[in-house]
């Protein structure tokens, strides 16, 4: 991790989010502990990340948005950790890159954080980093095929991406990969809204009674709701 520290000022800060406040904690422990553990870290970024004003957004792809959310209305989210603990906008965003491609959400009790590959649990955030150009495919290939292991260092994973890329049969990877092989039970998807739209949205989202923590769960509600009811577009 970056030459992280913790600000005498992070005591007075006050957070009504619960899972905010905990967020925090974690992390001040996570940069105080010796001992590496990226998976919590990743999954404490995603957290506050997810309950700032933007989380949606930003966790659908968009990271420009991370310069514009707040996790309260008077403390922005970059500048709190710019300020708190040491981050740079380059690191965060480098972060949230990582934690788009190799974090997900568990398909059983759709709670819990896991990679999304296995082997991600061996690897360093770095590491990890030098492969968010390539597809899931592409990854898994690499690490079944034993061209890449947990033991390959952060120039091995460099070199092996640069020998992918001008490779014209790498840029149709993804139409040629074996279906039956590849189970796939999610998506990820860039998706725009009007600003009317996205305000619609994240007042479900704030509104707690609805109990639906983020876009993606707010258009998988809508998506049940028109197949129950048997509407058409």
């Amino acid at each position: 991790m970056e030459d992280l520290y913790i600000s005498e000022e992070l005591d007075k800060l006050k957070f009504d989010d619960e899972s905010v406040v905990n967020s925090i904690k974690e992390l001040a422990e996570i940069i105080r502990d010796n001992r590496r553990n990226d998976f919590k870290f990743l999954c404490v970024i995603r957290t506050l990340i997810k309950e700032s004003s933007h989380g949606g957004v930003i966790l659908s792809g968009d990271i420009s948005s991370l310069k514009y959310t707040w996790l309260t209305n008077d403390i922005q989210l970059l500048d709190f950790l710019q300020k708190t603990f040491g981050f740079s906008q380059k690191y965060l965003e480098r972060i949230t890159r990582v934690i788009l491609k190799f974090i997900c959400v568990n398909s059983q009790d759709f709670k819990t954080l896991e990679f999304k590959f296995d082997f991600c649990n061996d690897l360093t955030i770095s590491k990890m980093q030098y492969l968010i150009g390539l597809s899931d495919y592409q990854i898994q290939v690499a690490f079944s095929c034993g061209d890449l292991t947990i033991k390959s260092t952060q120039k091995d994973i460099q070199d092996y991406v640069k020998s992918l890329k001008g490779k014209k049969e790498n840029k149709v990877l993804e139409n040629l990969e074996d279906m039956s092989e590849v189970p796939i039970d999610k998506c990820q998807q860039y998706v725009v809204f009007s600003l009317d739209d996205f305000e619609f949205i994240k007042n479900i989202v704030l509104d707690k009674k609805n109990k639906l923590n983020d876009t993606s769960a707010v258009i998988s509600a809508m998506i049940k709701y028109f197949k129950d009811n048997n509407i058409k577009l």
